[in-house]
């Protein structure tokens, strides 16, 4: 991961406003730092199997496809060493959840959908019980919203 990109969504203060808008700035920061979480340890797995530079590659081709539709995470960094959403964190406020919510989700499935077209599934299963646990937490996360 990139020097402090998950302490930013950490330490992040809840708006101090009221009506609800804290937690839902509360919840866009859950989902950033789950999601940067799953991405580290993709990134950490990747690097160890591929190499650095088909690591990026394949986070970055997964971030071209993805961008087409949500093009709030054109913020998203991808270096050599790993991926940073405080680009994301820096324009929290402004972000639309859903959208932040369904693009990250996005993300994740293009991940998946792009080892799976290059290693035919070899690496999708040794990713799966990283990838499904966090899965879970987001799709947990996102139901409220989803009720609404």
């Amino acid at each position: 991961m990139l020097p402090g990109s998950t302490t930013s969504v950490i330490n992040a203060a809840p708006s101090p406003q009221g009506d609800g808008v804290g937690s839902g700035l509360q919840h866009k920061q859950e989902l950033l730092q789950l999601s940067q979480e799953l991405l580290g340890q993709l990134w950490s797995r990747l690097v160890n199997w591929l190499s650095e530079s088909a690591t990026v590659m394949v986070f970055r081709s997964a971030l071209t496809e993805v961008r087409q539709q949500y093009a709030a995470l054109e913020v998203i960094q991808v270096g050599v060493t790993g991926v940073a959403l405080k680009p994301l964190d820096d324009q929290i406020e402004t972000l639309d959840e859903t959208g932040l919510r369904l693009g990250l989700l996005k993300l994740m499935e293009a991940l998946m959908a792009l080892l799976s077209d290059l290693t035919g599934e070899v690496l999708v299963k040794r990713v799966e019980p990283v990838v499904e646990p966090y899965r879970q937490r987001l799709t947990a996360l996102s139901e409220p919203a989803l009720s609404d």
